[in-house]
């Protein structure tokens, strides 16, 4: 029977989710079967679109689900538009879209609001261009009452200390993506050493050839140990960040195999300790 038929509710230190487009369908579907085996959705808004947005019967659905299921979710907001565009009048516009989604998906109670700011070298100057661009934007979120706290902004494929500055004026949470950090050649596992108090949510998902959003058997072979080790530190969400249900079955095959193995390996590390004490 493949794994992805049996309930990982609770079985982990921290909340395990995926993605709401598991099955090629909409919101409900997906969330309807998914909800009695796991911990947390994340709901992908990408498309900034307001006649895209969830209606306002399906996020009263997700929120029956959530009660009913003792089900979390987490948004990840709309990727179309930029908070750091260099137009200050696009910046504004993207402001007022993530408001709407805001407002109009708070019925849900997201864990945490996932935000990328986008940097292209060709699209600005200097990284200090891209910084005020997006010290603007977020100044127009914070006018607009927006809880800095309950957002995540997610590494992308620039170093993360582009970011440090933003996060010292406006206190926002970061989501360790852990895909995109090896991708950029970025160590995972030093963002979460140095940043672990302010990561709200980790994205996990297998990486190999270039590609991203893979199962996570696409990790290499002697990744498996270092990421469990990371992950058995984690209190909090962590979302399995993969579109398909061959993909989702695959991860959790992976995940289980990988976290129990560590166990044993933890267990008999004690168990010889105790041996040599005696």
């Amino acid at each position: 029977m493949p794994l992805f038929h049996q309930s990982f509710k609770h079985c982990f230190p921290f909340r395990l989710g995926t993605t709401s487009f598991i099955f090629p369908d909409d919101y409900i579907p997906n969330v309807q079967r998914l909800a009695p085996l796991l911990d947390e959705i994340e709901i992908l808004v990408f498309e900034s679109d307001y006649k895209n947005l969830p209606s306002a019967n399906v996020i009263r659905q997700l929120s029956d689900i959530s009660r009913n299921f003792d089900l979390g979710y987490n948004v990840h907001l709309p990727v179309d538009v930029s908070i750091a565009d260099p137009s200050p009048i696009k910046r504004e516009q993207a402001c007022q879209c993530l408001f709407q989604v805001f407002e109009k998906m708070a019925r849900i109670e997201p864990s945490t609001w996932t935000l990328h700011i986008d940097y292209s070298e060709n699209r600005y100057h200097s990284v200090q261009q891209w910084q005020d661009a997006a010290h603007d934007g977020l100044r127009r979120l914070v006018s607009l009452d927006v809880d800095m706290q309950s957002l995540s902004v997610e590494n992308l494929f620039y170093p993360v200390d582009y970011l440090l500055p933003l996060a010292a004026v406006y206190d926002f949470n970061l989501c360790l993506d852990i895909g995109h950090a090896l991708l950029s050649g970025m160590s995972p596992f030093d963002f979460f050493d140095t940043f672990r108090d302010r990561i709200s949510i980790i994205h996990l998902h297998g990486v190999r050839d270039g590609k991203d959003h893979l199962p996570l058997d696409q990790f290499p072979l002697d990744a498996g140990g270092q990421i469990i080790r990371l992950l058995q530190q984690v209190t909090r969400v962590v979302s399995i960040e993969v579109f398909s249900f061959d993909a989702l079955n695959r991860s959790l095959e992976w995940l289980h195999h990988h976290w129990f193995s560590e166990q044993k390996k933890d267990e008999y590390g004690l168990q010889r300790s105790g041996q040599a004490v005696r």
